[in-house]
């Protein structure tokens, strides 16, 4: 965590002493009187009260254990013992004085010299925060425009769909499929209940009255068995047709699946049989909206061919290559 700066300069700190940055060492001489105005944390680690009177020394540089740097003095608080403290701790008993007299001698506060780039930057500001609200406010005009034409416009769109599926619904095809089909499992159960279980026996015995003239139980006996293979071989046929005809009636009813899905989604997603991704879905917003522009997705270049009669030659080792060989790789 870096230096807080300037923690001493407050107009409140030190009884409203302000200490000047300007102090250099050469100005405490041996002799002097100064007055300790640490901070807290130096306090508790030199021990010394702020407030505290002490005379200045003069350091002795011979003893290298004891050379400290240009802007650490050397003073003698009495009781408190002998301290190197930082110059900008220490404060002369005049200072005080000059301070107050430095104070009242500057301008006022309201009639500084930063005056006027201060009513200047309030102006600019000022300014800028007009442009600013004035361009927030055209952009929301714009988009609750956009809201409400997306919104009439979806509208219209469930109201097409809703057409859409009623006429699907009422196609030629979709009911002649149905009814084919109908027909058709008809048929097959029709026949197929004759050679259950229960019902062969009765289908036999009508069969066999029907025939009973000019022919004997043995050819009567032939005759059903082939009677009975004609109508299996009808109820595949049968189950061939239904099968073409469901096929081509999940085809619709696979599209009215879809319509009708889109159209009770709650995302109100009726673009899906239009558009297949969200770009494309805002780009047809857009382009229907027509007050912003559409960006082109031609390429934007021109490609042309090459000349027609421009023949290319093989590379002289093409041998080589043929046969995964490369050139450098083979020694000569």
């Amino acid at each position: 965590m870096g230096k807080q700066r300037k923690q001493n300069m407050g107009p409140y700190s030190n009884d409203g002493y302000r200490p000047t940055s300007y102090t250099s060492h050469l100005d405490f001489i041996d002799g002097d009187e100064v007055i300790y105005i640490g901070h807290r944390k130096n306090h508790l680690k030199r021990r010394v009260p702020n407030d505290t009177t002490g005379t200045v020394l003069e350091k002795d540089n011979t003893n290298k254990l004891h050379k400290s740097s240009r802007s650490f003095i050397r003073v003698d608080f009495g009781n408190h013992g002998i301290r190197q403290v930082h110059k900008n701790n220490l404060q002369f008993p005049r200072d005080r004085s000059e301070c107050i007299e430095r104070l009242l001698d500057g301008k006022p506060v309201f009639g500084g010299i930063n005056d006027v780039s201060v009513n200047d930057l309030r102006y600019n500001t000022d300014k800028i925060n007009t442009d600013k609200i004035n361009k927030i406010t055209t952009s929301r005009e714009n988009r609750k425009d956009f809201r409400n034409f997306r919104r009439d416009l979806l509208d219209k769109k469930e109201l097409e769909l809703e057409y859409e599926i009623v006429s699907s619904m009422n196609n030629p095809k979709y009911n002649t499929a149905r009814g084919e089909i109908n027909k058709l499992s008809s048929a097959i159960d029709e026949i197929k209940d004759n050679y259950t279980t229960t019902g062969e026996p009765l289908t036999k015995l009508k069969f066999m009255n029907d025939n009973l003239e000019n022919n004997t139980p043995e050819q009567l006996e032939f005759m059903f068995k082939t009677q009975k293979e004609k109508d299996m071989r009808r109820i595949k046929m049968l189950k061939h047709h239904m099968m073409n005809a469901t096929d081509t009636l999940k085809g619709m009813s696979s599209e009215m699946r879809a319509l009708e899905n889109a159209h009770n989604s709650s995302s109100r997603s009726f673009f899906s049989s239009e558009c297949a991704t969200a770009y494309d879905y805002n780009r047809m917003l857009h382009s229907a909206w027509g007050k912003l522009p559409i960006t082109d997705t031609e390429p934007s270049m021109t490609y042309t061919a090459l000349d027609p009669d421009y023949t290319c030659n093989d590379p002289p080792n093409i041998d080589l290559l043929k046969w995964g060989l490369y050139p450098r790789d083979v020694a000569r």
